[in-house]
């Protein structure tokens, strides 16, 4: 018989034995901690995809806004012989399934007349003396500002009370 085939003698066993179980848990270990790593890195991948998804359509929604805008202006601008027509009031109807579509994307106005100028939340187009608010006060709206999920997307544009 060779070596390598000879059956090992019982004082031999235990220590090539405890060798073994060693690199048995080493390996074991490892693989344990790569499958741990490749747990997080899905993870990860997730919330970066959903975070990725977020950013578009996020732009998405900011390509709308001017869009949005320029439909209530023309609602706000609409001659007084032509107010009652179906035509305006279907107009109107697009407006409001317009903004509710926003709505269900998250997609909030916010209010801004007779609250303190937050510089996160509002951009100062000038300041009026018109309106009852006291000073620092936004006194008008010049165009809407925007949250989506709770984060302003869009600030409003402001006259601040001098």
């Amino acid at each position: 018989m060779t070596d390598e085939l000879k059956p090992q003698t019982p004082e031999e066993t235990p220590a090539d034995l405890e060798a073994c179980l060693k690199q048995r848990d080493e390996y074991l270990a490892g693989w344990k901690r790569a499958l741990a790593d490749y747990a997080n890195r899905e993870k990860e991948l997730a919330r970066e995809k959903q975070a990725m998804a977020g950013y578009a359509t996020e732009d998405a929604i900011q390509s709308f806004l001017p869009v949005l805008d320029n439909m209530k202006s023309a609602m706000a601008h609409v001659p007084a012989e032509h107010a009652g027509s179906e035509w305006v009031k279907g107009v109107g109807f697009i407006v409001k399934q317009f903004e509710g579509v926003l709505n269900g994307y998250g997609v909030r106005a916010f209010e801004t007349v007779g609250k303190p100028f937050d510089p996160t939340r509002h951009e100062a187009a000038g300041e009026d003396d018109a309106g009852d608010v006291p000073p620092g006060t936004v006194a008008r709206e010049v165009q809407s500002g925007y949250e989506l999920d709770g984060r302003v997307i869009r600030p409003a544009k402001v006259i601040l009370k001098k």
